[in-house]
């Protein structure tokens, strides 16, 4: 069984190009005995045995930061794209692999932190003006990309594609589209960046203003003669108390 498996394994791989890469297709294999093992403990799997090899090549893919065509994947697989991206996600949860790729991540890892704001806005505005789901990789990876490009940070696309779970042919198209969004939209988008950090600092500093800066108030000038009775008041009765204590021992 686990030789025929094997065998599934190698032929879904050499189908999508990758029949030399032992390292994705031994992770593949590995993958594909711990889901047999979880399909035994009482977890079913109804996807073929050759869907499930184009998964786990998919995610160790992912896993190992390779490229991966997911529309030849799911043809070869022999289900639907709703099927294979469900059947995907219920095999990811059940081999503890379900980690969304994250802008702050993605930064860190190219070591281009500087940019991480700049990105989560483009993401965010990337989702409500199309209305789509933006958590799959290649939008991570392509918000941050723009954003490294308006930032005119140099990141190589080489190293940033295999992120995406994407072909270069696919980030390409990817790329011309968002970057024609990014274009006509850059303005606003600075713009509306500019006026939120103004608020937040506006915000600030009337707090700070509010509670660090205490009130004063001008302190009244008294009148001399005022001033002057209350002196001689006060003298009297110091005179007053040491006369009194001057008789007390006498």
């Amino acid at each position: 069984m686990a030789s025929g498996q094997k065998t599934m394994v190698q032929m879904m791989a050499q189908k999508l190009g990758f029949n030399e890469n032992k390292p994705l297709i031994n992770k593949a294999n590995e993958l594909m005995r711990l889901l047999k093992m979880k399909s035994l403990g009482g977890n079913a799997i109804t996807l073929s045995d050759s869907a499930q090899s184009v998964i786990c090549l998919d995610l160790a893919s992912s896993s190992i930061g390779i490229s991966f065509d997911v529309d030849h994947a799911i043809k070869l697989s022999g289900v639907k794209r709703n099927t294979y991206l469900s059947g995907l996600r219920t095999i990811e949860k059940l081999l503890d692999l379900a980690k969304e790729l994250t802008v702050n991540e993605l930064c860190v890892q190219l070591g281009v932190t500087s940019i991480k704001e700049k990105a989560d806005l483009l993401l965010t505005k990337y989702k409500n003006s199309h209305n789509c789901d933006v958590t799959h990789p290649q939008y991570v990876a392509m918000a941050v990309f723009q954003a490294c490009r308006v930032g005119k940070i140099k990141v190589q696309r080489n190293m940033i594609i295999p992120f995406s779970r994407l072909k270069p042919s696919q980030w390409s198209i990817l790329e011309k589209s968002w970057s024609t969004w990014v274009d006509d939209k850059l303005s606003t988008l600075l713009k509306e960046s500019s006026e939120e950090s103004k608020d937040n600092f506006s915000e600030d500093t009337n707090k700070d203003t509010n509670t660090s800066t205490p009130s004063f108030k001008t302190a009244e000038i008294e009148d001399y003669e005022v001033w002057k009775k209350r002196i001689l008041e006060e003298a009297y009765r110091e005179l007053e108390l040491r006369n009194n204590s001057f008789m007390e021992v006498v």
